[in-house]
C-alpha cells in the first residue's frame, strides 16, 4: 500500500474563516460610499391595508400559489423598496392565488444617512440572520426579532418567496436558489408565474 497505512495519521486541521457582521476596516475611517440612488417615498407602507407596517397583500380571490416578495431586509438596501413601490403603484393582483409584498425593515430603513449609509443596515442586529426557530421562539427581544416574529406568518406560507437585496460595493446581478431537487413543483409555478398580469 502507497498509503503508509501502518504510521500514524495525524488529522488536518484547516482554519475555516469566520462570517463576519462588520466591514472590513475596523478602527480605521469608516469608507466613503458615493450613494447614486435617493431613497423612495415609502409612506404608503406605514400603515397598510393588511394592518401590519410594510406589508402590502394582493389577492385574486381564487385558488392559487402564494408569492412573497421581500426587501428592505437592511435598512441601507433600498433599491428593492423603490422596485416594491413601483409594482404596488401598479395594484399588482395576480391572476390566481395572493401576492404579498413585503418591506422587512422600515424602522432601520427610517435611519438611512447618505453620509454614512452602513449605520443603516439594521437597528440591533442583522435581521437575515434571526429565521431560525430557536431565535423565533426565544426570549430574546430586539427590534429586528420582534420585527421577523411580526412577519413570520407571511414569509411561512410562501410558495415563492423572493428576497431582494442590494450591495454597496459594484457587483454583478445574482441569483441564489436551492437546488431544484429542493423545488418538486417549480415547474407548475412557474408555470402559473408567467401568467402573472405585471412586469415579471
Amino acid at each position: 500500500m502507497s498509503c503508509k497505512a501502518g504510521q500514524r495519521h495525524h488529522p488536518l486541521r484547516i482554519r475555516q474563516p469566520r462570517l463576519s457582521e462588520t466591514l472590513p476596516g475596523i478602527g480605521r475611517p469608516p469608507p466613503v460610499f458615493k450613494v447614486a440612488l435617493t431613497p423612495p417615498d415609502l409612506s404608503a407602507w406605514r400603515a397598510p391595508p393588511s394592518g401590519v407596517p410594510g406589508v402590502w397583500i394582493f389577492d385574486s380571490g381564487r385558488a392559487g400559489p402564494e408569492t412573497v416578495i421581500t426587501a428592505l431586509v437592511h435598512g441601507n438596501e433600498y433599491a428593492g423598496g423603490w422596485a416594491l413601490e413601483n409594482l404596488r403603484r401598479q395594484a399588482p393582483v395576480p391572476f390566481s392565488g395572493r401576492l404579498t409584498l413585503i418591506l422587512a425593515n422600515l424602522e432601520a430603513f427610517e435611519r438611512f444617512d447618505a453620509t454614512n449609509p452602513v449605520m443603516a443596515r439594521h437597528v440591533d442586529e442583522d435581521l437575515n440572520r434571526l429565521w431560525h426557530n430557536m431565535r423565533l421562539n426565544g426570549r430574546d427581544h430586539s427590534s429586528e426579532l420582534d420585527r421577523a416574529r411580526q412577519l413570520q406568518p407571511f414569509i411561512a406560507r410562501a410558495d415563492l418567496l423572493l428576497d431582494l437585496h442590494s450591495t454597496l460595493w459594484p457587483s454583478e446581478p445574482l441569483f441564489i436558489a436551492p437546488p431544484a431537487s429542493d423545488l418538486p413543483n417549480l415547474p407548475v409555478l412557474w408555470r402559473r408565474a408567467k401568467a402573472f398580469p405585471g412586469p415579471f
